[in-house]
């Protein structure tokens, strides 16, 4: 008798990542928790003086749930990615989320599929957020306005976000500019370089991110439309119907 053998390599790998991952306690999503995960890379690295494995696979739980599972090159900074975008969204108990992660060697990470991990949550009913917006790749103008995906309805954003860094007196320009950089949810504008030149009174004005770009869109005045969706915040030199949001200016 005869027969040819393949070893489905993604799949084994899969498998035991997976028995790994339900084996371990589940960690606080928190700097804190984060800066031990960067620490124990650093102990890794020198243990085995080898360049630090950033690498791998991880889970992210609401509560003892499985709602978002992912691969990242860098392991770290993609889960500091996810908590910053959670901070700035309504209707979560931030006490309640948390992390797994495991680190891949350069020879095993190319071998961790990582559709085959978010299917083997999904089949469980786990895993919700994927492919359901969590995701931290920006859309893109052209879906402004399209219907809200599943994760913008449950937890939209906080518009009332608190930030810092501005003056009374700024352009439009520096001020879009900062609230972009700070804010953990997307603030998507489109100006010219004689409207970012603008000056624009704050005193007064309270540093929420709302208040303040409305603040800006009332004063370039005329012809400019702010927005507000579940996700997002815009701000364009435009006049346009949207069938989702909330129109803040004019």
């Amino acid at each position: 008798m005869f027969a040819l053998f393949r070893f489905d390599l993604p799949i084994a790998v899969t498998e035991q990542l997976v028995a790994q991952l339900d084996q371990m306690k589940t960690s606080p999503l928190t700097d804190d928790e984060l800066k031990k995960l960067a620490d124990y890379q650093t102990e890794l690295a020198e243990v085995q003086k080898l360049p630090k494995i950033r690498q791998g696979v991880y889970v992210i739980y609401l509560g003892d749930k499985a709602v978002y599972a992912g691969k990242a090159d860098n392991l770290r900074a993609r889960l500091g990615d996810h908590k910053f975008k959670l901070s700035g969204r309504r209707n979560i108990d931030h006490s309640k989320m948390g992390f797994k992660c495991l680190l891949l060697e350069a020879s095993w990470s190319t071998s961790a599929n990582e559709s085959l991990l978010i299917e083997h949550y999904k089949t469980k009913g786990q895993c919700e957020w994927n492919l359901n917006g969590f995701g931290i790749n920006d859309p893109g103008k052209n879906r402004d306005g399209a219907i809200p995906n599943a994760f913008d309805k449950a937890f939209p954003i906080n518009e009332d976000w608190e930030v810092t860094d501005l003056t009374d007196k700024e352009t439009v320009g520096d001020i879009l500019s900062k609230l972009k950089d700070q804010l953990p949810f997307l603030l998507r504008y489109t100006v010219d370089e004689e409207s970012g030149k603008k000056a624009v009174s704050l005193k007064g004005v309270p540093r929420t991110a709302k208040s303040v770009v409305l603040k800006v869109a009332q004063t370039l005045g005329a012809g400019w439309q702010l927005m507000l969706f579940k996700g997002y915040i815009t701000l364009y030199r435009a006049n346009r119907p949207y069938d989702h949001g909330t129109v803040l200016y004019p």
